[in-house]
């Protein structure tokens, strides 16, 4: 029964606070990269780059990497800029097609800061894990664009052992580097220490009893009090759950023209005014039906123990009967 009301109690919280996300509107990207481009043509690409990256994670196409893509290459992060503008130039787009080659002079303009390195004979499907834990996927031609210096290069594929590469060069430069990975050996699947063979490894007697139960107690005592208790526990979450709804449609009202108005940086941690406001609305309403159902857990959990305690027992004694009321002779 414990188990049950849990079980019950998450699904609410659950579908609760899906039903605010999924009637929230989402952020529309086309606002944030209008909001990104009228700050690109006053010159402040910094806060820009706020605007189109939310826009980017968003819509995910290959405008929208288009647009981050240019607003990093002229914040100087070549690489970055490298990756966007090559993600969206893989792409059939026709509105890629239409502007290919001004996309492709500016993925020249930033692979001109940064130095190629060739990974030869290296895999299908392989990765190169940066040292500050970024992930690149070498192209077919087994050429990536990196950031000129000292590099550590952390080589994955499926189906080899891991390798470990090293360069250094400048700006412009193009460095081959042969790959070998080897195929890991086969390993020996370790078997089960300390159970007998033929044995679980626990013992029936091992399996503890439930925790709580007084002995001679009842079984519908003890779901009536796991219920009242359980009860209180659910209607103290629903309430604190529509209390942070309250906070959170009040955030979003307070939200509601920032990014239309680019008043100030983009913060992805703010996230849309209608998304807040909504989901607050959401956890409101999850946390009311929380309640209620921690409210109706203790009222049933109530009625239980109320129902033992109440009934009728009969002791037959020497010469004579005893009737008890509660249980109680």
């Amino acid at each position: 029964m414990r188990r049950i009301l849990g079980r019950l109690i998450s699904l609410v919280v659950l579908l609760g606070t899906s039903w605010g996300y999924a009637q929230s509107s989402p952020e529309d990207p086309e606002v944030l990269v209008r909001a990104g481009n009228d700050l690109r043509r006053k010159g402040d690409d910094k806060r820009a780059e706020g605007y189109l990256r939310r826009a980017y994670e968003i819509a995910h196409t290959p405008r929208s990497a288009v647009q981050l893509g240019l607003v990093e290459l002229a914040l100087g992060s070549f690489q970055d800029a490298d990756r966007y503008l090559s993600e969206a130039l893989g792409s059939h787009d026709s509105w890629i097609r239409d502007h290919r080659t001004t996309i492709e002079e500016s993925r020249a303009n930033a692979r001109g800061h940064l130095l190629a390195v060739e990974l030869a004979d290296a895999p299908l499907d392989t990765t190169a894990t940066l040292s500050d834990g970024s992930v690149l996927n070498v192209p077919i031609d087994g050429i990536v664009w990196l950031t000129p210096g000292a590099i550590s290069l952390t080589l994955k594929a499926p189906g080899f052992e891991a390798v470990i590469v090293n360069v250094n060069g400048a700006a412009g430069q193009r460095q081959r580097v042969p790959v070998k990975m080897a195929h890991p050996a086969e390993g020996k699947l370790p078997h089960a220490v300390g159970a007998p063979e033929g044995q679980s490894g626990l013992a029936d007697s091992a399996v503890p009893r439930e925790a709580g139960q007084p002995e001679g107690s009842t079984a519908q005592d003890t779901s009536g009090r796991v219920l009242r208790l359980s009860g209180i526990a659910a209607a103290g979450v629903g309430l604190a759950t529509g209390i942070v709804g309250v906070f959170v449609w009040h955030a979003g009202n307070s939200k509601r023209d920032t990014i239309e108005a680019a008043k100030a940086p983009y913060d992805p941690a703010d996230g849309n005014w209608q998304t807040l406001q909504r989901t607050g609305v959401g956890l409101m309403v999850s946390g009311g039906i929380v309640l209620a159902t921690g409210v109706v857990g203790y009222l049933v959990g109530a009625r239980m123990q109320w129902q033992r305690d109440s009934r009728v027992s009969v002791a037959v004694g020497p010469g004579f009967g005893v009737v008890g009321w509660g249980g109680r002779v």
